[in-house]
């Protein structure tokens, strides 16, 4: 899923990181607001071609889809603070092994919304 990688570099921006060491998270140092607007364009496209495709097949309205995409990335946001701050309060940064949980976390809420969305 696009979304939950989108999210995934809103919260490696907006987020201090666990340690002064960076790691590997310290080839993302440098990332700024045009990579995030970049990262969701890609997204964007890449849901609109999928979009097409259901369209077409599953005979959604495009309206339909739009709603979806935009139910998706609400969801993905507010799933992506509520466990950032919650461990931030805790561990007091993000470490990669957080990154790699709130990224799957996305995926299972993108995929919670979709399936929620597609029962009629």
């Amino acid at each position: 899923m696009s979304w939950s990688r989108f999210m995934l570099l809103v919260v490696l921006d907006t987020n201090p990181y666990y340690t002064e060491e960076a790691g590997i998270g310290g080839l993302y140092e440098g990332m700024n607001y045009t990579h995030i607007l970049k990262t969701f364009g890609l997204s964007l496209i890449l849901s609109t071609i999928i979009g097409m495709f259901s369209l077409h097949f599953l005979g959604l309205s495009s309206w339909y889809f739009a709603s979806i995409c935009c139910m998706m990335l609400a969801s993905n946001f507010v799933t992506m603070q509520i466990i950032a701050r919650q461990l931030i309060k805790q561990l007091g940064g993000l470490t990669g092994d957080v990154y790699g949980a709130i990224n799957e976390i996305c995926e299972i809420v993108s995929l919670l919304v979709l399936v929620a969305c597609m029962v009629k």
